[in-house]
């Protein structure tokens, strides 16, 4: 299972805050095939499974059935995953994993890295 690197973003105590996993390539040359400089190369994500994380918590992680603007870019069904985060402890960062299976059943995973605030 290859491990992509973490992002880390930042959430108030009290929000409840949607945040994104972007698989594809970010630089807008999202057309799921081979050219793809992201790490889908043409797949997309079958399933993704929605982790247990002490002290803050992950409602259901889902991936896009349809197709999403996100930061100015356009991304094709099955190559983002969204989740809403909330809670957590002020002062603490927490790593939110996000394990997906591909089309072509290769799992990869992915941490998000949240600090509360």
């Amino acid at each position: 299972m290859l491990q992509l690197e973490p992002f880390v973003y930042k959430k108030a105590v009290a929000d409840e805050t949607t945040f994104w996993w972007v698989w594809c390539d970010r630089d807008a040359q999202n057309d799921n095939e081979l050219n793809d400089k992201g790490f889908l190369k043409g797949r997309t994500i079958s399933t993704v499974d929605t982790p247990t994380v002490t002290g803050i918590t992950v409602n259901t992680l889902a991936v896009n059935s349809e197709t999403q603007k996100y930061k100015g870019i356009t991304y094709p069904i099955g190559t983002l995953v969204s989740g809403k985060i909330s809670g957590g402890t002020a002062g603490t960062s927490y790593t939110i994993p996000c394990v997906v299976t591909l089309s072509d059943s290769d799992v990869k995973s992915k941490d998000l890295k949240i600090e509360v605030i």
